[in-house]
């Protein structure tokens, strides 16, 4: 993974949004790509499209940290409370394999490797477990230390975004969209709303509904063992798997 992957820098409007996957990350890539003059700006499989959206993503500038500490360039970043982030990432990328929402037989993408792993895991650590269900998910991301752990989609936001080293001028929160979306669309210059799922065609996970399905107390443990920094980072209650 190539450091600031994520980070896209606005050189027009003057600011770097740093995204997080399962964080609406195509809706403020569809509004990055409207801010560039793109026509299709809500085809999202454009926007996710690194050689073909139109932005420009600081890991492939030669000295990224000029940028980033360049404090006449305003920084922004989205986050979202980790108890339904990784939810969303289970469903959207690895539930599937388990549901046969994706065929197994046919299928060889990066994802279905990943759930291999995690059933092997489960087998070997987990035998009494007879699926790969969120909590066999949970606890190999708890335990096990190789790179599909330290996957953009369920990778703390805290090290995504590196806020140890990037003094950012605003950070929003999904569950506070409808009110931190518009602020940060005004700072960013931008004259139309923040989009719906419908309108970039992205079907949603709606993982902040199926927090109660997914979540007893054993899967709250390992989450908050998984993210203790993002929820000290950017405020969010633990113990409190709700909407």
């Amino acid at each position: 993974m190539k450091d600031f992957f994520n980070f896209i820098y606005m050189e027009k409007q003057n600011f770097i949004f740093a995204y997080n996957p399962k964080v609406a990350c195509t809706n403020w890539k569809s509004i990055m790509r409207y801010l560039n003059d793109s026509d299709d700006y809500f085809n999202s499989a454009l926007a996710h499209d690194r050689e073909k959206s139109g932005l420009k993503f600081l890991s492939d500038f030669e000295n990224p940290e000029i940028y980033l500490k360049n404090s006449n360039i305003p920084k922004y970043a989205f986050v979202r409370n980790p108890y339904s982030r990784v939810l969303s990432a289970y469903l959207n990328k690895i539930e599937p394999y388990v549901t046969a929402k994706r065929s197994k037989d046919e299928d060889n993408t990066y994802f279905y490797k990943v759930y291999n792993e995690i059933d092997a895991y489960r087998v070997n650590n987990l035998p009494q477990q007879k699926a790969v269900n969120f909590y066999c998910f949970l606890s190999w991301l708890s335990n096990v230390n190789d790179f599909h752990t330290a996957n953009e989609h369920w990778r703390p936001q805290v090290e995504l975004l590196r806020v140890e080293s990037i003094d950012y001028d605003y950070i929003g929160k999904l569950e506070n969209i409808n009110l931190d979306a518009p602020i940060l669309l005004k700072k960013m210059g931008c004259d139309i709303s923040f989009p719906s799922q419908k309108d970039v065609k992205f079907a949603p996970t709606n993982a902040t509904k199926k927090l109660e399905i997914y979540y007893s107390g054993r899967e709250l443990n390992l989450v908050e063992k998984i993210y203790a920094a993002d929820f000290k980072e950017f405020n969010y209650d633990l113990g409190k798997a709700e909407c």
